[in-house]
This record gives C-alpha cells, sequence and structure tokens, in this order.
C-alpha cells in the first residue's frame, strides 16, 4: 500500500499529485477500466498488474479528502507488463450506471488508504 503526494512548484503556484496504489486499488481501476469495451482483454479478471490513482490537487494535504463531490478528474493507470493504459475520468460526466458504481468503490478504497497510510510526501 502507498500513498504519494508530489508537489510541483513554480514561483508562487503549487500543484500537488496524490498517487494511490494497492492491491484493493488495481482490483478496482481494473473493474473500472473493463466498463470499457476496448480496455476488457488488457484488464480481465485474471491479468496480473498494477494500478494506481493520482488526483491533482491544489491542496497540499490529501488528509481532507471527501468523496465523491470535492474530486473533479482521476487520473487511472493500469500496467500489466506488456500493455498500459491512462485514462483521465472526470467523474461529474459519468452517466453509465456501471461506470458510476465502478468508481465509487475506487473512491472508497481510496479513502481508506488515505485513512490508513501516512503519505510520503516527494517536491519535485
Amino acid at each position: 500500500m502507498k500513498v504519494t503526494s508530489i508537489e510541483f512548484s513554480h514561483g508562487p503556484v503549487s500543484v500537488y499529485a496524490h498517487s494511490f496504489e494497492s492491491e484493493a486499488v488495481t482490483m478496482h481501476v481494473k473493474e473500472f477500466l473493463s466498463t470499457f469495451r476496448h480496455f476488457k482483454d488488457v484488464t480481465h479478471e485474471l491479468s496480473p498488474g498494477i494500478g494506481r490513482v493520482t488526483i491533482c490537487s491544489t491542496d497540499p494535504s490529501v488528509m481532507p479528502f471527501e468523496f465523491p463531490d470535492k474530486v473533479g478528474t482521476l487520473h487511472l493507470h493500469f500496467s500489466n507488463g506488456h500493455n498500459a493504459i491512462d485514462q483521465d475520468v472526470v467523474i461529474s460526466s459519468l452517466q453509465n450506471p456501471e461506470k458510476k458504481i465502478a468508481i465509487v468503490r475506487l473512491l472508497k478504497t481510496v479513502g481508506n488508504l488515505i485513512r490508513l497510510n501516512e503519505p510520503e510526501f516527494i517536491s519535485a
């Protein structure tokens, strides 16, 4: 399980990328990506790999993270060693009930990771 916050600074402006990795995150990233027909072959249930969720924010603290009304866009990454998928997800644009259910499960998993792990902070 890994929670990482990276700060990108340029003068008075800072942007933070909060990244989350775990077996549970991988499972839910695969579940969400499998709702897209063209990703199903890469993310099927038996496919080994690693999934990651990144949330970009102007807030340096990941702790006041609330679901799902405080999250706009997620960047999902899944790699099985041969293929990699990077997908930006705008939560407010999700219309498909299957996709909505999958993203809520993923956000709940991220919330649990935040509560259980101290984030690693990296300044870039």
